[in-house]
């Protein structure tokens, strides 16, 4: 088993799906206090580290997760999309108010 630090502050993986194929490697995560977002990883050869990153794609609303690989180009994502309205105060002081929320699937192609 081989494993990799780049002795910093990484990219904190929460969730990880392979391709059918076995060659890229979707994983949802975040740096540290920032929005969570998927990289791709080319897995073609796993041992060989660090993973080459092919590509960032941000969530929507950073609110979804991945269901899964619909082929070898394609994440299947689910998630909720929302409405925000701002409401200001006498301090200044605003705030975002959710007043819609509505399920939502979609395919994301990778094209890599």
């Amino acid at each position: 088993m081989n494993s990799y630090s780049p002795g910093e502050d990484g990219f904190i993986w929460t969730n990880f799906h392979l391709s059918p194929k076995g060659k890229i490697l979707a994983t949802l995560g975040c740096y540290w206090a920032c929005p969570t977002v998927i990289k791709l990883f080319d897995f073609s050869n796993p041992l060989t580290l660090p993973l080459k990153e092919i590509k960032e794609i941000r969530l929507l609303d950073n609110d979804e997760i991945i269901i899964g690989w619909f082929d070898d180009e394609t994440l299947q994502m689910k998630g909720v999309k929302k409405e925000r309205v701002p409401e200001y105060f006498e301090d200044g002081s605003m705030r975002m108010n959710i007043v819609n929320e509505t399920p939502m699937e979609r395919q994301i192609k990778i094209n890599i």
